[in-house]
C-alpha cells in the first residue's frame, strides 16, 4: 500500500521476500530523505555478476535503513542497520552494521565523484566466530571448520560500493 500525507511519501509491503515501510521526504531546500524499517529484505542473487550505477551519489538523500533480517547474495546478514548522507561530491556511507549467527560486519567509507570517475573508498570489518560456517553460508566450498576469524579491508575500488569484489 502507499500513502502520501505531510509531504511524505509511504510505501508498505509484505510479501515472503519484502516486508516493512519505506518513507520518502522531500524539503523546501532540495534536501531528501529515504528512511526504511523492514522486517525481512531477502534480496535474490543477481541475474549478472557485473554491477554498474549511473547515478550521481551526490544527488542520492540521506539514507536511513533498519533491517531485522537482511539476506544478500545468499548470505544472511541478519540484522542490519545503513547510515548515509549526501556530500558536495558524493555520498558517506556513515555506517553500515549487520550482524547475525555466523558473523559480525562493520562498513564505512564514501563513494565520491572524482576526475577519473566515481570510486568507493572503505574501510570494512568483518568477523566470525567459525570461518567455516561464514564459507559455507556464502556456498563456497571449503573444508574448513571452526576457526574464529577478523577480516579488514581498508580498500578502494572504481565504481559504486556495489561493485566491490575482492579480485
Amino acid at each position: 500500500t502507499s500513502s502520501y500525507e505531510d509531504e511524505v511519501l509511504r510505501l508498505d509491503f509484505d510479501s515472503p521476500d519484502l516486508a516493512g515501510e519505506l518513507r520518502y521526504q522531500r524539503a523546501d531546500d532540495g534536501a531528501h530523505s529515504l528512511a526504511a524499517e523492514m522486517d525481512r529484505l531477502l534480496m535474490p542473487n543477481p541475474e549478472d555478476q557485473g554491477m554498474t550505477m549511473d547515478s550521481d551519489p551526490a544527488k542520492l538523500p540521506e539514507m536511513h535503513f533498519y533491517v531485522k533480517h537482511f539476506r544478500y547474495l545468499g548470505l544472511d546478514m541478519g540484522e542490519t542497520r545503513i547510515e548515509a548522507y549526501p556530500l558536495a561530491n558524493g555520498l558517506r556511507i556513515e555506517s553500515v552494521e549487520a550482524s547475525s549467527p555466523e558473523m559480525n560486519f562493520q562498513a564505512r567509507g564514501d563513494w565520491v565523484n572524482t576526475e577519473e570517475g566515481q570510486r568507493s573508498d572503505f574501510d570494512i570489518v568483518m568477523t566470525s566466530e567459525s570461518m567455516g560456517s561464514l564459507i559455507s553460508a556464502m556456498d563456497l566450498s571449503s573444508s574448513l571448520e571452526g576457526g574464529q576469524t577478523m577480516l579488514r579491508y581498508d580498500a578502494w575500488w572504481p565504481g559504486p560500493p556495489a561493485a566491490f569484489a575482492l579480485s
